[in-house]
């Protein structure tokens, strides 16, 4: 592809960039292929919702536990004394990986299992 962008942009006189036709047919499959197995996927959009309703009880988590906040995203650099505690946490959420998300998920929101013998 990037090989296509050189070579068809060199044919032009003016060197704006250019794809050939055989690339822009790629590409606009590619795309296509994408939409129905990928951005609009049955499975992709529950896994987007159960992502979304876990972010939101993170959020709200954190709202009501502002002390474990300020413990956890000690790392952020901002005046957690004068902060705006949505942006705070926002912040703090936002910076997190998907396993770090769900990690913190996991400590704070599943039940925990006590074995009583």
């Amino acid at each position: 592809m990037v090989n296509d962008v050189i070579c068809e942009t060199w044919k032009k006189e003016d060197r704006t960039l250019a794809l050939s036709d055989n690339m822009l047919s790629a590409i606009d499959q590619l795309r296509s292929f994408m939409f129905e197995n990928v951005y609009e996927s049955t499975y992709v959009r529950g896994e987007f919702v159960k992502a979304c309703k876990m972010l939101e009880e993170l959020y709200e988590f954190y709202y009501n536990h502002e002390d474990l906040l300020h413990k956890e995203a000690i790392n952020l650099d901002v005046d957690k004394e004068n902060h705006d505690k949505h942006r705070l946490i926002c912040d703090y959420i936002a910076g997190m990986t998907d396993l770090y998300a769900f990690k913190k998920y996991r400590e704070h929101l599943f039940p925990k299992i006590v074995a009583s013998f």
